[in-house]
């Protein structure tokens, strides 16, 4: 037997917020999307994924997301029929930050689900930065992030979702997520987690915690987000409390 904790999709934008927390079986996942790194980008990121409007990097102990402002979409959708002297006026805004495992071991990541198709990465002049067929996964599994505990990645109905397996004996107190750079947090009256940064809210939808046994999957009868404090004033952190 293994506790499946599902700590919901992530909607960029809140009249998106396609994926349920609380029914599993609708839920249609996406096409593969996470491409792993070979060189074509800094060394810290493992895969990269693009969610709605953003970009997720994700590394060995957390994830970095970029994002820009909603406007940027309409606008780069239109650029060739832009003048090179309008192309090169066009700025956005945008916003990055970072979500952490907080307390974590050393965990790996691995890409799930390879697809047959590939990516080519020609960037600049430099040929020994040129990376070619580089494979594209449906998913990541963080595999011990914390003892007896991986973190799996996928994209569902457009949105980012993670899922943290924990192995029999686990200890869920394990799991807690520290975030930099945000403009603030707080929880919404059904349970989610809001960040706020310059361009806009992101919502992490209220966690569902249940179990998998048999290939039964059985709701566990509380999970909830909880404001955990770090010796930091700047840090902001959260934590996932569960009962059974």
């Amino acid at each position: 037997m293994k506790y499946l904790l599902s700590l919901s999709a992530l909607a960029l934008f809140p009249a998106w917020l396609l994926a349920g927390t609380e029914d599993h079986g609708h839920e249609h996942p996406q096409a593969r999307s996470f491409v792993e790194n070979l060189g074509q980008w800094p060394a810290p990121v493992l895969f990269r994924a693009d969610v709605n409007g953003a970009a997720v990097f994700v590394e060995r102990t957390g994830w970095t997301w970029a994002k820009l402002e909603e406007s940027a979409s309409a606008q780069m959708h239109d650029i060739a029929l832009l003048s090179p002297e309008e192309q090169a006026r066009l700025q956005f805004n945008g916003h990055a930050w970072r979500m952490r495992f907080e307390g974590a071991t050393a965990p790996t990541a691995v890409g799930m689900d390879k697809a047959e198709t590939y990516h080519n990465y020609f960037l600049g002049n430099d040929q020994s930065r040129w990376r070619s067929r580089v494979g594209v996964y449906g998913g990541v599994t963080q595999r011990s992030v914390w003892p007896d505990i991986d973190v799996v990645l996928s994209k569902v109905d457009g949105n980012f979702k993670y899922d943290v397996m924990l192995a029999p004996g686990a200890d869920p107190g394990k799991v807690a997520l520290a975030y930099d750079g945000l403009d603030g947090m707080a929880l919404g009256k059904n349970g989610e987690l809001i960040l706020t940064t310059s361009v806009g809210d992101v919502t992490e939808l209220a966690p569902v915690a249940f179990t998998v046994m048999a290939q039964v999957n059985r709701s566990l009868a509380y999970s909830c987000w909880m404001d955990r404090p770090f010796a930091s004033p700047s840090r902001r952190g959260w934590m996932v409390a569960v009962a059974w």
